[in-house]
């Protein structure tokens, strides 16, 4: 049960919004349904209170977008990072899967991987060619 919804009383004027609320908690991780509810909560009375004329229709379909933003939000955190599996022939990636034999540096490399996958495309192609090329001797 949410703790929101159960001191639905002591909430003046918040009421519907925590009812409507209530209803989408099921659609998100359980880890997260106090939170999704709270901020559907308040988004819902900012909403009714910028807008003059709010039926429950217009506030379920706020709740409802404020869900369909939360898994759109949760995908992005899933893609960039890099989930570790291991097998028999080393450890793989799940974003490509790449296989790494294992060595003692292999949570280095990884993290070098998640980081580059958040730089822009041209700093990433400035860093390979500097990897590839030849040794400077001074």
């Amino acid at each position: 049960m949410s703790w929101l919804h159960d001191h639905q009383e002591q909430l003046d004027g918040y009421q519907l919004y925590a009812e409507i609320a209530y209803r989408f908690r099921p659609k998100v991780l359980p880890d997260d349904r106090d939170d999704i509810e709270v901020e559907i909560t308040l988004k819902l009375k900012e909403e009714a209170d910028r807008h003059t004329q709010v039926t429950p229709a217009f506030l379920t379909l706020c709740a409802k977008h404020l869900v369909v933003h939360y898994w759109r939000k949760k995908y992005r955190e899933r893609r960039r990072f890099c989930r570790l599996y291991e097998g028999d022939k080393g450890e793989m990636i799940a974003n490509g899967w790449r296989v790494f034999t294992p060595t003692p540096d292999i949570e280095a490399r990884l993290d070098a991987r998640a980081i580059l996958t958040t730089l822009p495309k041209r700093m990433i192609e400035v860093g390979q060619k500097r990897a590839d090329a030849p040794p400077v001797c001074r």
